[in-house]
């Protein structure tokens, strides 16, 4: 059984919650036209990152128990990007979404899939 809040392992990833450690590979991210191209808030200053970062990680950590994780390479550890449940208002109801994002030099290697 999968508690919440330990790290997962797949055949090339490692998938766990974010620190503060991590705070600069999300937020590049997040500053990246190309992986933000179809984002509904678009592309985050380093200031707009922070909120995000502090609501829909470490807050949705301890309010929620879940938020978006990071994802990185177990063979060497590099951030390949998030993905996690998100709660979303839709039509003025909270719906639980299943969310992903990813550095796009890591696209197309089935790492969406994999995590």
């Amino acid at each position: 059984m999968i508690r919440l809040g330990e790290p997962l392992q797949t055949v090339r990833l490692i998938i766990r919650e974010c620190t503060e450690k991590d705070f600069d590979s999300v937020a590049a991210l997040l500053a990246d036209p190309e992986a933000m191209r179809y984002s509904l808030k678009g592309v985050m200053t380093k200031i707009e990152s922070k909120g995000y970062f502090q609501q829909r990680f470490l807050q949705a950590y301890q309010e929620r128990g879940l938020g978006l994780w990071g994802i990185f390479s177990n063979v060497d550890g590099h951030f390949v990007g998030v993905v996690g449940l998100l709660f979303q208002e839709v039509d003025g109801k909270e719906e639980l979404e299943l969310a992903y994002r990813l550095c796009p030099r890591e696209w197309g290697k089935g790492f969406a899939e994999e995590a």
